[in-house]
């Protein structure tokens, strides 16, 4: 029986092992929301990705239970006209910060599922794994 037990243990933590170090070495720092007028189906988010590995980490996908769709887009000035584009990965190099902010990198939450209160948490898809952060909705970026 204790054979038994111990390699239900061991099962377990093999399991529940690639969770513990999903997007290994990148955190999400100073994430916010843009706070939207009433009513408005899109919102903005923001933040600073720092990879503190020793490999690229690739986040492919981004995603929440609040909103319908989560996707990154780019802000940038073409001919004289800021246009945005979606992006469909971002890859962050060891030791590399990038920076989702007004005018450049950002998220686009698109169908709100309810009135977004106070914060909203994302998910971030990398590899290995899933990294979750929650964004504080503010009226004026911090």
């Amino acid at each position: 029986m204790r054979r038994l037990s111990y390699s239900i243990a061991a099962v377990a933590a093999l399991l529940l092992a690639p969770a513990a170090i999903a997007c290994e070495g990148l955190s999400v720092e100073a994430p916010w929301v843009r706070q939207p007028p009433p009513g408005a189906p899109v919102m903005a988010g923001f933040a600073q990705l720092l990879n503190q590995g020793k490999t690229a980490i690739t986040v492919s996908t981004f995603d929440s239970a609040d909103f319908g769709r989560v996707e990154l887009h780019r802000s940038s000035m073409v001919d004289g006209m800021m246009r945005m584009e979606r992006i469909a990965a971002l890859s962050v190099a060891p030791g590399e910060r990038v920076t989702l902010a007004p005018g450049g990198y950002h998220l686009m939450l698109m169908q709100p599922r309810q009135t977004i209160g106070e914060r909203t948490r994302i998910q971030l898809h990398c590899a290995d794994g899933t990294l979750s952060a929650e964004f504080p909705v503010r009226a004026t970026a911090p």
